[in-house]
């Protein structure tokens, strides 16, 4: 299995060196921090929130992790990097031999909607409370209200608001018995204003959750 990569050249020669990759970091405390804060300011309505820390980190739409496209999407990965500027696109070789039906996670497919389904309705309030003062009585009305925020966006496959996945999925994962080494979503695009109000489109993406599945890392262009 191979998985492609896009990041800056200043990065991209100390990945290939090393053999050693960094993922995009979130942390779910800070952000549930914030996001509480804000449900308080307002008086118990707020929108979820892309981005904290005062807006100098923004929520990964799969969570924490190593973002990559499909190595079938070579022409999306080439696209980015024309559209970015001052870009490589890496190579990243999946060790087959540490993954399989049990640690990868689709986030589209039947089965696992129904999973993150139920963690939703039963698990995720609990959960987001594990984080703070249980104490808090203010604390539990917030996490029912973030439960109902992200429960619409699951049910509408996050149309508008595709970071809710990835609030969802770091909430599910660090609380998962079973390891997921690599995430699969996928989102739809276009739409709404804009040039693309008319087109409507599907990407899909993928994270790596686990380092140790890579084998290796190569330069591409």
């Amino acid at each position: 299995m191979k998985l492609l990569h896009n990041t800056k050249n200043s990065n991209a020669t100390s990945i290939i060196n090393s053999q050693t990759i960094h993922g995009s970091i979130f942390n779910i405390k800070d952000y549930l921090e914030e996001f509480f804060e804000k449900v308080s300011e307002a008086n118990g309505s707020v929108e979820l929130l892309h981005e904290y820390d005062d807006g100098k980190i923004y929520v990964p739409w799969l969570g924490s992790g190593v973002y990559c496209y499909s190595e079938f999407d070579i022409r999306l990965a080439k696209e980015y990097k024309k559209k970015q500027g001052d870009r490589t696109v890496i190579a990243i070789e999946i060790d087959s031999s540490k993954i399989d039906e049990n640690n990868l996670l689709n986030i589209d497919s039947q089965e696992s909607r129904k999973i993150l389904k139920e963690f939703l309705d039963q698990r995720l309030k609990e959960i987001a409370f594990d984080y703070f003062d249980k104490g808090n009585e203010q604390l539990g009305d917030s996490t029912l209200l973030l439960r109902e925020i992200l429960i619409i966006s699951f049910d509408n496959y996050y149309v508008g608001y595709p970071f809710a996945a990835g609030i969802i999925l770091d909430l599910f994962l660090n609380s998962s018995e079973t390891q997921y080494n690599i995430v699969k979503g996928s989102f739809r695009k276009g739409g709404g204003k804009g040039k693309f109000k008319n087109t409507v489109w599907i990407d899909t993406y993928f994270t790596i959750k686990e380092n140790n599945v890579i084998s290796s890392l190569n330069k591409i262009c």
